[in-house]
């Protein structure tokens, strides 16, 4: 049982030895000479190891400068005692002014709480600082959509103070127009992370981003949202986009001009080879030097020429047109250059003017320019040098200012090399050469091509025919050796004779509709007749079975009985399961 005697006694000693607060009783020599029971327990000691010892022992960092403070019954000290802490205050009672009364309790828990308390006021301060720090406004707000917390920088951006926007429902917020949509409720409805372009009450533009955090059990705990103002970047968008639009409707318009510029006696850029001519075409045009154009026959060479003069200087004079190939080579000085009157039997009585006098302060264009005669390409390389010429049979000098463009078919570098060609003429008229792609190098513009022809010789007729796109894909398969002309001609003989609206793989001519299939004139005298009409229709029936996938089709197709259809098959292309099923594939 523990010793409660005490070598003291003091008024209210029994109302002490029970109050909640540790008391203990202190000599003029700090010797200890009373303890409650509360004493004890706090300083976790018995009675008779704690009486008539010193202070010091007990509570070792208490100094002579703590006990003077403690003089002052208004003050109090908190001193560490093992894992407690406990706070002293002395108080003095009546006649005992020489003895020291000391009241202490245990204040750990409350420190605990204290410290807990100021570590959350810490981090509350410390997520303030990184809120009003960050660039980007961020809002939290609970599992149930209630603002926790937000930046300065929202209070700025969605002009609502920060007190009046903490503890209020996003739901409410987005009905009131504080901002809209709220990326918090999406993240509620959908517990995924969500990015929208939300707008402000002063009409700024957001981007928003909502990120959810959930708990242990998966249930969203916080949202967390981060918003930007792209108000100025949305603005900016706008403003490329309508310059966009703005960009693409001048660049139509200039496309609609230059289709109307380079649409000239029906010449279409209708593939990026043939772009890349009209472009070269359209610079050199604003130049005035002799131009030759190389390319096979039917190209557009001459619509070419028409296309340099309506591009120059001289669009204002006159466009002559020469095809040296057409005229004999005996009139063809004279129509070049005309004559005086009485010059040669059957001449004018008063004489005529030449093509090259015609084409004075303009453009003369000499087409095949390589036909010309060698006696002939003497005169035209000093009208060139001189600007100056004489009619046949005269002796004045006429001046004819123009500017020469040359066309040609022919191989001129081969013609040059053997002689056919004078080297000095040919170094005057090339100054520039541009080179016209043949069709069969164009195929990526054959369907437009087709199209625009289509539509001239329907005009030309009267009529509305369409073609169909197993047509425009043999047409661009074809290789094409007459050219734009080959295909005028292909197409203004199909709108004249389909008896259907829509121009099929029947209305072409069979060297087209056929193609590689279709056989070329056989050699006569190697095969009898018989058996080069055997071969002329095996290669049609062979053709046939590739584009078809029944014999009924192929009946169809060549206007003939399916039975038939079934025979001729077998007889020259036997396949199995053909009489069975009618299947040629």
């Amino acid at each position: 049982m523990a010793d409660t005697s005490v070598p003291i006694a003091f008024p209210y000693q029994e109302f002490v030895e029970h109050l909640p607060n540790g008391v203990v009783v202190v000599a003029a020599d700090n010797q200890i000479v009373y303890c409650n029971e509360r004493a004890l327990e706090l300083l976790k000691t018995e009675r008779r190891a704690l009486l008539n010892s010193k202070v010091e022992e007990w509570l070792g960092r208490i100094t002579e400068a703590d006990m003077l403070q403690l003089e002052d019954d208004k003050q109090r000290l908190k001193i560490p005692y093992q894992e407690s802490v406990l706070v002293f205050r002395q108080i003095r009672i009546g006649s005992h002014g020489h003895l020291k009364f000391f009241v202490f309790e245990d204040i750990t828990v409350y420190e605990q709480v204290s410290e807990a308390l100021q570590q959350v006021s810490d981090a509350h301060e410390e997520l303030r600082m990184i809120l009003d720090s960050s660039h980007d406004d961020i809002l939290i707000a609970s599992g149930e959509g209630i603002v926790l917390s937000a930046s300065q920088t929202f209070e700025d951006s969605y002009n609502i103070p920060l007190n009046e926007l903490v503890g209020q429902s996003v739901e409410d917020l987005e009905k009131r127009r504080v901002f809209n949509p709220s990326v918090t409720l999406k993240v509620l409805k959908t517990g995924t992370r969500q990015v929208l372009l939300q707008k402000t009450a002063t009409g700024k533009k957001m981007l928003v981003t909502g990120t959810p955090i959930l708990n242990e059990d998966g249930r969203i705990r916080r949202i967390i949202s981060y918003s930007h103002d792209v108000t100025e970047l949305h603005a900016l968008k706008d403003h490329v986009q309508d310059v966009q639009q703005e960009m693409t409707r001048v660049r139509s318009e200039l496309e609609q001009l230059r289709s109307k510029e380079l649409n000239v006696s029906g010449l279409i850029v209708e593939s990026g080879a043939m772009n890349k001519v009209i472009q070269s075409v359209a610079q050199v045009a604003r130049h005035d030097v002799p131009v030759l154009l190389l390319g096979e026959s039917g190209v557009g060479k001459s619509a070419l020429a028409k296309l340099v003069h309506k591009n120059s200087s001289r669009s204002e004079g006159p466009f002559i047109e020469v095809n040296c190939g057409a005229i004999p080579a005996n009139l063809i000085e004279s129509e070049l250059f005309g004559y005086e009157a009485g010059a040669f039997t059957g001449a004018d009585k008063k004489g005529k003017i030449g093509l090259v006098e015609l084409a004075d302060n303009g453009t003369l264009f000499l087409d095949e320019v390589a036909e010309l005669p060698l006696l002939l390409q003497v005169k035209l390389l000093k009208v060139l040098q001189d600007k100056e010429f004489r009619r046949v049979g005269g002796s004045k000098s006429i001046r004819s200012d123009f500017r020469l463009i040359s066309a040609t078919n022919q191989d001129i570098d081969e013609m040059v090399r053997t002689g056919e060609v004078r080297d000095d003429l040919y170094y005057r008229i090339n100054t520039v050469t541009v080179t016209v792609p043949a069709l069969r190098d164009r195929r990526d513009g054959i369907s437009r091509l087709t199209h625009h022809v289509l539509t001239q010789m329907n005009e030309k007729h009267g009529l509305a025919k369409a073609v169909s796109t197993e047509v425009i894909e043999r047409l661009s398969t074809y290789d094409w050796p007459g050219n734009i002309r080959e295909l005028e001609n292909v197409i203004e003989r199909a709108v004249i004779l389909s008896r259907s609206e829509v121009i099929g793989i029947e209305d072409l001519p069979e060297s087209i509709a056929f193609g590689k299939d279709y056989p070329s004139s056989p050699a006569l005298g190697k095969n009898t007749l018989p058996e080069m009409v055997a071969e002329f229709e095996r290669n049609i029936l062979e053709s046939a079975r590739k584009q078809c996938r029944t014999t009924v089709e192929v009946a169809q197709l060549l206007g003939i009985s399916q039975p038939t259809a079934v025979r001729k098959l077998q007889k020259y292309a036997p396949l199995s399961g053909e009489r069975e099923e009618g299947n040629v594939q």
